[in-house]
Formats: structure tokens, C-alpha cells, sequence
């Protein structure tokens, strides 16, 4: 039974893997039924255990699989975002934002200067909400000059595709999703999981 299992664990992993490989940013539960539909990204924490094949395989599916050997647990419906946009009735998961519809973007403003190694993995947005990029660095830089210690005069801030000059007291927004350096961190091992 293990082998038939490894197998059809195989077998699911490359499907997935195809899937992110074309583009697949979207995973959709509830696509068979009508208002229940909820687009999902790849790294939400819901995911994981519909996601991770080898999870997903729970020891009542084995049990399942003994009496009926054509028995597979659902498959996790993977889409690109032009894809789930054509879903009718879709929801996004309040939980990962998926940014499907480009519904608004719930951002939290500061000053450049009060940026932290906390911001590092949040998206940075511009002030109608665009998605600027995943900081990845922030520097802070101080003139010599400056008769207070604690004054930031400029912030270079580095994100996944753009590095950005602000000044110290420049108002920046940073997208107010405290899971998204996690969210990232479950995409990139989802990935690596199924070897995409």
C-alpha cells in the first residue's frame, strides 16, 4: 500500500507542479460548488494540507483506498489570476488577500524613517495601493552633518524587482498583511516540495 500511495503522491506532485510552472499563482476550493468558491495564494496557511500531497493523504484515505483502489483525495484547483477572474461567484480568502479582482489593498502608512527589518517580505505600495514590490532590504542613512542622532536622513529601500530613495520623513505604505513574509515562505516550500 505504501508504494501505491508514493505513487499516487508522484503522480499528484507533478500535476501541481505543471501548475505553478504555467503560471498558477491561485489555488480555488469549493469549485464545484456554487457560493462556496474562495480563491486562495499558493503559500495561505488553508494551503498547506490540501497542497502537501503526502498531508493530504490522511490515514482515513488510505483506509478509503484499501476498499475502492480508484479512490483519490481532491485535487487542489490551481489557476493563473486571469483564470480565477473568470470564476464566477469567487470570493478571496480574508485570511491571504489574493489580490484576484484588484480589490483595494488595506495599507499601513509611516514615515521611511520608522521602517524596520519587521517590513522586510511585506509588499510596498504606492499611494493608490500598486504593489511596488516585496522589501527585501531597508538601509538607513544618516549626514554626519545632522545635528541630532536619531534623525534618518534617507532610506534606500530594496524590493524584489526596484530599489527606491525616500527621504528620512517621506510617508511610505507597506501592505498590512503581517503573514505575507510567511505566506512567501509556504509558496517557496510548496515549490520545492513538488520540484517547481
Amino acid at each position: 500500500m505504501d508504494r501505491i500511495v508514493r505513487q499516487l503522491v508522484a503522480g499528484e506532485n507533478e500535476i501541481i507542479r505543471a501548475s505553478l510552472e504555467r503560471g498558477a499563482t491561485v489555488m480555488i476550493t469549493g469549485l464545484d460548488v456554487p457560493g462556496k468558491r474562495v480563491a486562495h495564494r499558493i503559500g495561505c496557511p488553508s494551503s498547506d494540507r490540501i497542497l502537501d500531497r503526502t498531508a493530504a493523504w490522511t490515514p482515513q484515505f488510505w483506509e478509503r483506498l484499501l476498499a475502492d483502489r480508484d479512490f483519490q483525495p481532491r485535487m487542489p484547483h490551481l489557476q493563473t489570476r486571469e483564470e480565477a477572474r473568470r470564476v464566477t461567484g469567487l470570493v478571496s480568502c480574508g485570511a491571504c488577500k489574493p489580490q484576484i479582482f484588484d480589490e483595494p489593498v488595506s495599507t499601513r502608512e509611516l514615515r521611511a524613517k520608522n521602517l524596520k527589518t519587521h517590513h522586510i517580505g511585506l509588499p510596498l505600495s504606492d499611494e493608490h495601493g500598486a504593489d511596488l514590490g516585496v522589501i527585501s532590504a531597508i538601509d538607513l542613512h544618516k549626514d554626519a552633518r545632522t545635528a541630532q542622532p536619531w534623525d534618518i536622513d534617507n532610506v534606500t529601500v530594496t524590493t524584489d524587482n526596484q530599489v527606491i530613495e525616500f527621504a528620512g520623513k517621506d510617508v511610505v505604505r507597506v501592505w498590512d498583511s503581517p503573514n505575507a513574509t510567511k505566506m512567501a515562505e509556504r509558496e517557496q516550500r510548496i515549490r520545492a516540495l513538488v520540484g517547481a
